[in-house]
């Protein structure tokens, strides 16, 4: 670090972001393999809804729930993006040095 510069806070919250708060609210949304509707489908597929309607409902929640882990991983490659395009140190009295507020809750993500 040259004279006049301190750490990039802002980048260091983008790593958090990237590597541990939209991963683990990705997992916490599910964890697992397959589609997410698979376990609510289940049911339907083995003969708890046997009609037309119920094909229709499945494809839609199917499709619908199969785009959520794909939202949060292009969420984190966003993420990414702009992390990788920040540098390690800012000048002195920069948003992004001390100034960075250094707590954040998932509401600001």
């Amino acid at each position: 670090m040259a004279e006049g510069e301190e750490f990039n806070q802002f980048k260091s919250t983008l790593a958090t972001a990237k590597n541990t708060t939209i991963p683990n609210a990705r997992d916490a949304v599910y964890h697992g393999s397959g589609n997410p509707a698979d376990s609510l489908l289940g049911d339907l597929s083995s003969g708890g809804w046997a009609c037309t309607s119920a094909t229709e409902f499945s494809n839609t929640v199917r499709t619908k729930t199969g785009e959520i882990i794909g939202a949060f991983d292009d969420a984190i490659g966003v993420v990414n993006t702009k992390w990788s395009s920040e540098p390690e140190y800012v000048p002195e009295g920069d948003y992004r040095g001390n100034a960075w507020a250094k707590q954040w809750s998932m509401r600001n993500m």
